[in-house]
């Protein structure tokens, strides 16, 4: 005969009491968050779980739909600059962006915001209609130094993501950050 764990009582170091289900109910939870008869916070009712951490932990590791669950916590830096790239040429729209992305709206947002000048500025020297000989020789000379410079940025920014992933610390500057004086 096999016995079934039951639920364990625990006490944490701050003295605060906890429940610790047994895998079992575990899944029967997920399955009922997957089919809809409870929400999260229902779950949390029904099973003593405190915190609604522990409930998306257990959807991470027993749901069906565990990609819903499983967001990649870093985007790189070309990954957004690309993403505002195909927003701001029409290419996508924010909310296909987010499914792509597998990101929030508010995020997406927030890189249009913050790079969507430089993106909208390549898209106009791309589509720039040449009037005459001479300002096509400018447009031309001008575009030469846009590639080149994209180049080169974007050699740099693989530099930077590269050192920043190799010894796990953050070269960018944080923008909002107060300054020392």
């Amino acid at each position: 005969m096999k016995l079934k764990k039951e639920k364990a009582i625990r006490i944490n170091k701050n003295g605060l009491r906890y429940v610790v289900q047994p895998e079992h109910i575990k899944q029967q939870a997920v399955k009922e968050l997957d089919e809809g008869k409870l929400t999260v916070k229902e779950a949390m009712a029904k099973y003593e779980v405190l915190t609604r951490t522990a409930i998306m932990s257990w959807l991470k590791t027993y749901s069906i739909h565990k990609e819903l669950y499983l967001r990649p916590r870093f985007s790189t830096d070309a990954q957004r600059r690309q993403a505002v790239l195909d927003i701001t040429a029409g290419a996508i729209t924010v909310e296909e962006a987010c499914k792509q992305y597998n990101k929030s709206i508010n995020t997406i947002k927030s890189w249009v915001s913050r790079y969507a000048n430089s993106a909208i500025l390549a898209n106009k020297i791309d589509n720039m209609d040449n009037k005459s000989s001479c300002e096509s020789d400018i447009v031309k000379n001008l575009e030469k130094a846009l590639k080149e410079a994209r180049l080169k940025i974007s050699g740099l920014e693989t530099l930077i993501d590269i050192t920043e992933q190799e010894y796990k610390f953050d070269i960018r500057k944080k923008f909002g950050t107060e300054q020392f004086k």
